[in-house]
């Protein structure tokens, strides 16, 4: 929402304000589907070198434990890999 704001701010060549804020806020809708975020966040934590760039509840699990949950989703899901 920091990011609407601001774009929004330097869309319109304004200073940003709480308004904007405000604004973006109103304009944000979470996602219902909580599986699809956490499989969302499981494909970024595969996409970092380092362990300690991880949010905390990820850095200290075993790689196979993350890829097992991240099938498991793709599974649930119904995402297909490849064409």
């Amino acid at each position: 929402m920091v990011l609407l704001a601001n774009d929004s701010a330097r869309s319109q060549s304004v200073k940003l304000t709480s308004d904007l804020f405000a604004s973006a806020i109103a304009d944000y809708l979470p996602s219902g589907d909580q599986r699809m975020l956490e499989y969302m966040e499981l494909l970024a934590v595969f996409e970092t070198s380092r362990r300690a760039l991880l949010p905390e509840r990820f850095r200290n699990l075993p790689a196979e434990e993350l890829g097992a949950r991240l099938a498991g989703l793709r599974t649930e899901l119904g995402i297909r890999l490849g064409f």
